[in-house]
């Protein structure tokens, strides 16, 4: 087990100038902090409208964040102590911790450390998002969002092994590029109301499981031929294009499974819509 350092925070925040816009009130913050030796992190980033953007940062800093948001309607949070990180926007009321809605023009950048290894969770709403997490470190990762517009990237495969990788959208236009990539044991997918696009490319280091729910909507499956994939399905009223997989044993195969040296599961739940399997390059 890792030994987690005691650190106190000394973060510096930077207020920029406000834009003056009718009714409004903006305002950029920006925070980071020097990496000291930090053996693991646990970064927790929530947000409720407007653009979200998270990549890895420089080698030398442990998070660097910057923040546009109308003073009037939200208020920003953050918090580090102990290798826990807590950014994003919230508003309080009383004792309860609410998000509230402004206007779409705030945009959140968050960088990570490529560094230090961390466990990851992000929460956000009525956001487009373009999540690249190329080159972080991830031991664990849960995402959260509500009716957004997200790209999630993994582009070059995670150097530390995941547990689990879970992804819960509501009414959502949601894709996923290079889940190979993520060297998770197992890899959730919970969607309602949408459009769900998963890409498995990337570096299949160990034989995962993917597990899709769907309720209404469409999901595209993008795979691999070099990739043997088994796959489950159960399904109420939802058509399903397996691109040519052989069905036997009471679930389809692709082609290659006997022999594919990379290998994944697939168990897709779905109430309605549509099913599409795409083979790619």
């Amino acid at each position: 087990m890792m030994t987690r350092p005691v650190v106190a925070l000394t973060a510096v925040l930077a207020i920029g100038s406000p834009q003056a816009l009718s009714g409004q009130n903006w305002k950029t913050v920006s925070a980071s902090r020097a990496a000291q030796g930090e053996e693991h992190l646990e970064v927790s980033v929530t947000y409720g409208v407007g653009e979200l953007r998270l990549s890895a940062g420089p080698d030398d800093l442990l998070y660097r964040t910057r923040l546009t948001f109308d003073e009037d309607a939200a208020t920003p949070v953050h918090e580090y102590r102990d290798g826990e990180l807590h950014v994003g926007i919230s508003q309080y009321r009383g004792n309860a911790l609410r998000f509230k809605e402004w206007s779409s023009e705030g945009a959140f950048d968050v960088e990570l450390s490529p560094q230090v290894p961390m466990d990851l969770e992000l929460e956000f709403g009525a956001v487009q998002a373009d999540l690249d997490f190329t080159g972080l470190a991830l031991t664990s990762l849960e995402l959260e969002t509500g009716a957004s517009e997200s790209a999630v990237h993994m582009d070059e495969p995670n150097v530390v092994t995941m547990d689990q990788a879970s992804f819960h959208v509501g009414a959502a236009d949601f894709n996923i590029s290079g889940l190979g990539n993520f060297n998770a044991r197992r890899i959730s997918v919970e969607a309602g109301v949408g459009s769900v696009t998963l890409e498995l490319g990337g570096t299949w280091v160990q034989e995962s499981e993917l597990d899709i729910e769907m309720g209404l909507g469409s999901l595209e499956l993008r795979i691999p031929r070099s990739l043997g994939v088994r796959l489950e399905r159960s399904s109420f009223l939802t058509s399903m294009d397996t691109g040519g997989m052989v069905r036997r044993d009471g679930a389809f195969y692709s082609a290659n499974w006997d022999g594919a040296e990379r290998k994944i599961d697939v168990e897709i739940s779905a109430a309605f819509g549509s099913v599409d399997i795409v083979w790619i390059r």
